[in-house]
């Protein structure tokens, strides 16, 4: 993802919320130029906001004019996206045209926010009925079959960041790791906002110095 640090001088830049009915940005990917200005302004929003108003709703009103509109697609994925309807779809692949691919698009997709709400996060233990009940369900085919690709790239997220979080544990308790009688440090950690593709992990990621 450092190709969005070259991005045109601007305060933010931000993703296009399109799982919404209308133009908003999402606040799950923000890139800041630092600005002392632009600080003080957010400052001010947040001291001066309406009771219903969180971090998406005071940068909309902050920056909603004058922020890049980074692109969903490959840089903001809700998981909630591979159980819904077609047209939150077409809003993500940005045409009416292309047919969704589940395997694609996470493989190219770089950052991926978990959002299955009432299911709880990946990181918070849910009951086998809740995932049974949230889970995207497998789609007819022709010929009486069913598919049931999406339904295995939602389970492959969640299972998949369950197992680096795992390894994530043992890096921060155990960060010195030997190895043919050398030692290195810096294994990368997952961010627990974040899942990682089977290709690449997502970016979102916190380093063990």
């Amino acid at each position: 993802m450092d190709e969005l640090f070259f991005l045109p001088t601007s305060p933010v830049a931000m993703p296009r919320a399109y799982w919404l009915d209308r133009f908003y940005l999402s606040s799950l990917l923000v890139v800041i130029e630092p600005s002392v200005e632009s600080w003080q302004r957010v400052q001010s929003a947040m001291e001066n906001h309406e009771g219903h108003d969180y971090d998406m709703e005071i940068l909309n009103k902050v920056f909603g004019d004058s922020a890049i509109v980074i692109p969903p697609r490959r840089y903001a994925l809700l998981t909630q996206t591979f159980g819904h309807e077609d047209a939150e779809r077409e809003a993500y692949l940005g045409s009416p045209s292309e047919e969704w691919n589940a395997r694609k698009l996470l493989e190219e997709s770089k950052f991926i926010h978990f959002s299955d709400w009432p299911l709880p996060k990946p990181w918070l233990k849910a009951t086998e009925k809740q995932i049974a009940e949230q889970q995207p369900p497998c789609r007819s085919v022709p010929e009486g079959k069913s598919d049931c690709t999406d339904q295995e790239a939602w389970l492959k997220l969640r299972n998949d960041f369950s197992e680096r979080r795992l390894v994530s544990y043992d890096l921060i308790f155990h960060p010195l790791i030997l190895t043919n009688r050398s030692a290195f440090v810096g294994e990368p950690m997952i961010h627990r906002s974040c899942a990682a593709t089977p290709v690449q992990m997502a970016i979102d990621v916190l380093e063990i110095v």
